[in-house]
């Protein structure tokens, strides 16, 4: 099997998780999650690893869940390939705090993953969207949830109907992103962050996390829990060729706001 992520450890306390589809733009095909899952399980069960960085190779992040395979398959057979607990569920039980370091794209799937992390870091090259609306399905990883958190209720609504694309400067403007490095300053500095953090672990750090958490997730859980109904159920009436159909329309628009 390709190896569609890679761990990487680039310094001491400190993994590196790099998303490796750059042809097609990191999309999240059954392959990928699979060996992202087997990665984050990994990286959470080592002793050693007390800080972890997200990334993409290529010019994308990751353009969110493979359309084109979804096409072929339906969502329901996909599911059915990845068993019950999605991403975002591993994410919530992770103790292990989680920088994303954006460095392109991160679109729909590819957002959502963004927004599990704990921290986000971004290029000036990053480019963030939500197009559930424009694929017509709902959000399954917590996306209308994670991101009025982050931007408030107005801002989510215009991120999330409108499917436009919001820049680096933007995102951190709104609240998105903690900080935007030049591209080639991005990793270094993700990493160094996750250094810092590594360097205070223990077994308070974990509570720490826990309860930084609960003060903005009032709430939430109710919300994820309503949003994976409401996906399960919608998601699995789309046909593919509906998705096929969607996905060239999507891509199109995507190269004329790039």
């Amino acid at each position: 099997m390709a190896h569609e992520v890679v761990i990487e450890y680039p310094c001491d306390g400190v993994g590196l998780i790099r998303l490796n589809r750059p042809e097609a733009l990191n999309a999240i095909s059954i392959a990928l999650e699979d060996q992202l899952r087997a990665a984050i399980t990994q990286l959470e069960g080592d002793s050693k690893v007390n800080a972890i960085v997200l990334t993409g190779e290529g010019r994308a992040f990751s353009a969110g869940v493979d359309l084109k395979e979804v096409g072929e398959l339906g969502f329901g057979a996909r599911q059915r390939e990845l068993g019950v607990m999605s991403v975002s569920e591993m994410f919530e039980r992770l103790t292990t705090p989680v920088i994303a370091a954006v460095n392109g794209f991160a679109v729909t799937g590819g957002f959502e993953l963004a927004l599990m992390c704990d921290l986000i870091y971004a290029s000036t090259e990053a480019k963030f969207a939500d197009t559930h609306a424009r694929v017509e399905v709902i959000p399954g990883w917590g996306l209308s949830q994670r991101l009025p958190w982050r931007v408030g209720v107005q801002r989510a609504k215009e991120i999330s109907l409108s499917g436009n694309y919001v820049d680096a400067q933007t995102a951190y403007e709104w609240g998105i992103v903690n900080r935007v490095f030049e591209p080639a300053a991005l990793l270094p500095a993700a990493i160094q962050l996750a250094s810092d953090i590594a360097g205070c672990a223990g077994p308070v750090q974990s509570q720490i996390k826990r309860l930084v958490e609960s003060s903005a997730n009032v709430g939430l859980s109710e919300g994820l829990r309503a949003e994976r109904t409401l996906a399960d159920s919608h998601n699995h009436a789309v046909s593919a060729s509906e998705l096929e159909s969607r996905r060239g329309a999507i891509l199109d628009r995507g190269r004329g706001q790039n």
